[in-house]
């Protein structure tokens, strides 16, 4: 490819176009990478969110007494409750 030092002045107008495009294509390349590094930071940000948030179920299941696992001879906290539920 020519680089533009080299080319004589005035561009016709196919020649002009010709520029454009290759321009136009690289700026799409560009917005298309973009594109796809937000997808990829999205989808990091989306599993991140999801960790999260199973930790957070995994740390309330270990803290609720009614989801404990027994023999179920002990007494538990929840039974003392008005109709064995919490309000």
């Amino acid at each position: 490819m020519a680089a533009i030092s080299d080319i004589n002045f005035p561009l016709t107008f196919s020649e002009q176009t010709m520029f454009a495009c290759r321009e136009f294509s690289k700026e799409r390349e560009k917005a298309n990478a973009r594109g796809e590094f937000q997808k990829i930071r999205e989808k990091h940000q989306f599993d991140e969110d999801l960790k999260g948030y199973r930790e957070w179920i995994t740390q309330a299941e270990d803290m609720d007494p009614m989801n404990e696992e027994g023999s179920g001879d002990e007494k538990r906290e929840c039974d003392n409750w008005p109709c064995g539920k919490p309000a």
